[in-house]
C-alpha cells in the first residue's frame, strides 16, 4: 500500500478571474470582463479551515487574476495572515504602479499590512496592457520599502526583447551588484494555449521537465470557483482530477494519499511519466513546460490508455524512489 506525506506548507489563494489585462494564452483566459471573484468573507474562512486543518502551514498566497483589484480588502486579509503568523505573498502584474506616487502608497500599505514578498509576471503579452515604465515604478517603489521582490518575465518572442530591457534598467543593474539584492528577475515558459498562436521556448526553463512536481502535496489551491484544486500550475484548470471539490470540504486535501499518479508526478515529474510511456518524439518535442506535460498525461486518451495498461511496472520503482528521497532529507 502507497501512502503519500500530505503536510502542504501553502495555501494559494486565487482571489479572481478578473484581470486588468487580457493576455493571450492566459491559462484562466483571465480578463477585465471576467467577474469570478472570491468574497473577503470566504477567503478568510478558508484560511482559517484550512490551517486549523494543516497545521503544517507556513505561507499564504494571493493571486489570480489580479489579487489587487480586491483593493483595500487585500490589505486586510494579508494583515489578518501577519497576525496569525503566516508569511505572506502577493503575484501581481503591478498595473498599481502607473505612476510612482501611487505605486509608493499601495507599498506603504504592504508594508503596514506585513507583506512578505511581491511576484510581478511581466512580458510581451503583459505588457500590452501594463507597460515596460510600470514596472519599473513598481521596482522603484518596492525598493524604496524594502519589499523583497521576485519579477518573472515570460518568454520573449522572436521580435521582443523585455527581459533584456528590464535587466538594462540602472535601477535592477545597480541592485544587481549588491550581495543580496532586493529584486530578483527571471524568465519563465509561456505556454501556448492557443495553437495560432507563435511557440516560445526558452532553453533557461526546460530543465525543470527533468524533476518532479514540488506542488503537488505542498500547495492548498482555492479558486474563484468555489473549489479546492490539488495544485496551482498553469493548466491546472484544463485536469478534471486536480478538482477536489467544494471549499468547504478542506479536508478532501489530505485525501490523496493513496494516489499514485499524484505520487509519481511529484517524485519524477510529468514529462519523465510521459517518456517512461513511449510518447512520441513528435509529441514530447512541443512541450516547454512541466505543466503542459501534466496536461498531457491526463487529457491525452492514448497516453492515459497506455497509462491505465502498464502504470503497476512503475510502482515499486517510483515507491522505492519516494522512500529513498525522504531517506535523503
Amino acid at each position: 500500500m502507497f501512502i503519500a506525506d500530505i503536510a502542504p506548507s501553502t495555501i494559494s489563494v486565487i482571489t479572481t478571474y478578473r484581470c486588468t489585462a487580457a493576455c493571450e494564452d492566459c491559462c484562466f483566459e483571465c480578463s477585465p470582463s471576467i467577474d469570478k471573484t472570491l468574497t473577503y468573507d470566504e477567503i478568510r474562512e478558508f484560511i482559517i479551515s484550512a490551517s486549523k486543518e494543516y497545521p503544517s502551514i507556513k505561507l499564504i498566497v494571493f493571486t489570480g487574476g489580479e489579487c489587487f483589484i480586491l483593493k483595500e480588502k487585500l490589505f486586510a486579509l494579508i494583515s489578518m495572515c501577519t497576525e496569525m503568523g503566516f508569511i505572506t505573498r502577493c503575484v501581481t502584474n503591478a498595473y498599481w504602479a502607473k505612476n510612482l506616487l501611487r505605486a509608493r502608497d499601495y507599498c506603504q500599505k504592504l508594508v503596514d499590512a506585513g507583506l512578505g514578498e511581491l511576484n510581478i509576471s511581466t512580458g510581451v503579452s503583459h505588457q500590452k496592457y501594463v507597460t515596460h515604465q510600470t514596472i519599473v515604478n513598481a521596482a522603484k517603489a518596492l525598493l524604496e520599502f524594502g519589499i523583497p521582490t521576485l519579477i518573472t518575465v515570460e518568454t520573449d518572442s522572436e521580435s521582443s526583447s523585455c527581459f533584456k530591457r528590464l535587466r538594462a534598467e540602472s535601477i535592477i543593474q545597480e541592485e544587481f551588484e549588491k550581495e543580496s539584492p532586493g529584486i530578483k528577475i527571471q524568465i519563465n515558459s509561456w505556454v501556448r494555449f492557443d495553437k495560432k498562436n507563435e511557440v516560445r521556448q526558452a532553453e533557461q526553463t526546460v530543465s525543470s521537465l527533468n524533476y518532479g512536481c514540488d506542488n503537488l502535496f505542498d500547495t492548498v489551491v482555492v479558486t474563484p470557483d468555489k473549489e479546492i484544486a490539488a495544485c496551482c500550475g498553469i493548466t491546472m484548470s484544463h485536469i478534471d482530477e486536480m478538482n477536489l471539490g467544494h471549499m468547504s470540504q478542506v479536508e478532501n486535501y489530505g485525501k490523496q494519499i493513496d494516489d499514485f499518479l499524484k505520487i509519481w508526478i511529484k517524485t519524477e515529474g510529468a514529462f519523465q511519466i510521459l517518456k517512461h510511456l513511449g510518447a512520441s518524439q513528435n509529441k514530447l518535442k512541443t512541450i516547454n513546460h512541466p505543466c503542459q506535460a501534466c496536461a498531457i498525461l491526463h487529457k491525452d486518451k492514448e497516453i492515459k490508455e497506455v497509462l491505465i495498461n502498464n502504470y503497476s511496472e512503475h510502482v515499486v520503482r517510483v515507491l522505492n524512489k519516494v522512500k529513498l528521497q525522504e531517506l535523503k532529507g
